[in-house]
């Protein structure tokens, strides 16, 4: 039987807004940023690209978005067709950005870092950034030191590369280069869901077992885990 990966899971049930607090805290972040139309913003690992589709609509700018999960980026693609958004949608992954130097006045990560070679993630980021650029990042943290088998097991279902404190995102960030990091406290406002799941896809016994896995993992580590919300400056 095929096995699955965490972001397959997401990908299979087409789950749009996935990262911590969902579409209702990236509307909140955003509606205390000033962007203007000739700004350029890029959304990496944007998933489904539910993200991308409200920038634009929001701010009327260019928008670029990179995913490299091909069901996701087959998902996006179809969507912003139907929307006709001028999403410029790339199949590239944030470790390499295929952008040069000092392109875009915003870069936004949503549940991407956790997943990947961080550090190299995130001198990627900075690179593309003009001068003064902002980067903002929705990850999940540790809320409290775990145990060595607390975190095999996050890391074993999620396929976490690393589990940081809020502490160490920001040493890491400042050891790429980032400025003037501040932690943004967004207040979540209405009933919007943060996981809708595509319930026309064929229910697999094996992705319904990797639901009720999340489900049990979220409930045991209820208070041990979070998100954080930073906003950084090149």
């Amino acid at each position: 039987m095929k096995q699955y990966s965490y972001i397959d899971f997401l990908a299979q049930f087409g789950i749009r807004s996935a990262h911590p607090g969902g579409m209702a805290c990236t509307e909140s972040i955003f509606e205390q940023e000033s962007i203007m139309e000739e700004m350029t913003i890029l959304d990496v690992g944007c998933g489904l690209g539910e993200t991308a589709s409200y920038l634009e609509k929001k701010f009327a700018c260019q928008v670029y978005a990179i995913e490299n999960h091909p069901i996701m980026i087959e998902k996006a693609k179809k969507k912003l067709e139907e929307n006709k958004n001028r999403i410029m949608l790339r199949d590239a992954s944030i470790e390499a950005l295929p952008f040069g130097d000092g392109v875009f006045d915003y870069l936004l990560s949503e549940s991407v870092l956790s997943f990947v070679h961080c550090r190299k993630a995130l001198t990627e980021c900075r690179r593309v950034l003009t001068n003064h650029g902002v980067f903002i990042l929705n990850e999940m943290t540790l809320l409290q030191p775990l145990s060595e088998n607390e975190k095999k097991e996050l890391q074993s279902f999620y396929g976490f590369t690393e589990c940081y404190e809020v502490h160490q995102w920001k040493d890491l960030l400042c050891q790429v280069g980032f400025t003037k990091i501040d932690t943004l406290n967004v207040p979540l406002r209405g009933t919007k869901k943060a996981n809708q799941i595509d319930l026309s896809v064929e229910l697999n016994p094996v992705l319904l077992d990797m639901l009720d896995e999340h489900e049990r993992l979220v409930k045991k580590f209820d208070g041990k885990i979070g998100n954080v919300i930073l906003r950084c400056e090149k």
